[in-house]
């Protein structure tokens, strides 16, 4: 199947070139998600190329990869999900280079604790700050959530899957209210022995957004919406990508939604979205899209006296409404350009 499916969650946006979803049932009843997108490069990666592959086999158990080639050689790149650093990725001399995840992480192979799915995926220069390579990874169930239940061992043994509450209450698991993925693991049932991570977790500030770092475990992490990512401990503040060389409020079109990213100004363009002064996305500082005809009405407000309001309205409610087209030429209301 192919498609452009997202996980719209607060200030996600999506916008891969090419997207290839698959989902087979395995032998053991679980369901294999496997997904596949470009990565775009922007004005700073002017050649290079790159992609990000996920593969489920069940909501707590997978892999994750990222390729780049044709970026510059002999350097260090950071790996930003969701605006956290996961990982790193090193190139050759030819300037090619990749980087694994797993829940099973092993040699090569760093610890995976977050979910790519609707997050924005940066491959950033660790050190000038800019992005090279921008993308998105497409959620393929964005109506399922986290859902504990027994592993069917009989040893009482409890994993995650992404199921509808429904479904997860029919099958007689625990829905996880608030979670969307079971990555990093909710329910304590993967276990990744040798292996120390830390909890990543953005936070917004009046000057924008950190990365946060704290010593908790994969389901406390969860539980307060964070990343886990493989690092010895929070010295240093392993969550924290390189500053990029600028930053921007990135405001995306999707249907009739215009989401909102923080980002470079390199990565905006990239992308086809419009970059804005505002250097966090809390509050929203992108204009709402007028969903079909409509447009931004001024109409007298109901109490003399009081300001005139602004609703999205096709010319002839408007009309009907006695209200104008506001007199700047705006088109949507927010912020109110009938004041």
């Amino acid at each position: 199947m192919i498609g452009t499916l997202a996980r719209k969650s607060g200030t996600r946006t999506a916008y891969a070139l090419v997207i290839t979803l698959g989902v087979a049932l395995t032998a053991g009843g679980a369901y294999a998600v496997r997904v596949k997108s470009d990565l775009t490069p922007t004005a700073n990666g002017a050649g290079a190329k790159g992609r990000a592959s996920l593969s489920l086999r069940n909501g707590a158990r997978g892999q994750f990869r990222i390729t780049a080639k044709h970026v510059q050689g002999g350097k260090s790149y950071d790996l930003v999900v969701g605006g956290v650093k996961v990982g790193a990725l090193s190139t050759s001399t030819r300037g090619n280079g990749r980087a694994a995840f797993s829940t099973s992480p092993s040699g090569k192979k760093s610890l995976l604790g977050f979910d790519p799915r609707g997050q924005t995926l940066l491959v950033r220069d660790a050190q000038s700050g800019e992005d090279v390579l921008v993308g998105d990874v497409p959620d393929d169930s964005p109506d399922a959530g986290a859902c504990c239940l027994a592993d069917g061992s009989g040893e009482g043994e409890v994993e995650c899957e992404d199921l509808s509450a429904a479904d997860c209450t029919a099958a007689g698991g625990t829905p996880q209210t608030g979670l969307s993925s079971c990555l990093p693991d909710p329910c304590g049932g993967t276990s990744s022995d040798g292996i120390t991570a830390v909890c990543c977790i953005n936070t917004t500030h009046d000057d924008g957004t950190e990365t946060d770092c704290e010593d908790w475990s994969a389901a406390a992490c969860a539980a307060a919406g964070g990343t886990m990512v493989q690092a010895s401990s929070c010295d240093g503040n392993p969550c924290q990508p390189a500053a990029p060389v600028d930053r921007v409020a990135c405001c995306v079109a999707q249907g009739d939604e215009n989401e909102c990213e923080v980002m470079s100004t390199a990565a905006c363009t990239a992308v086809g979205g419009t970059a804005n002064a505002a250097a966090t996305c809390d509050p929203n500082p992108c204009p709402v899209v007028p969903s079909g005809d409509t447009s931004a009405c001024c109409v007298a407000a109901a109490n003399p006296g009081d300001p005139a309001e602004c609703e999205d309205l096709s010319a002839a409610d408007c009309a009907t409404a006695g209200g104008s087209a506001p007199a700047d030429g705006s088109t949507v209301c927010d912020p109110n350009p009938c004041l």
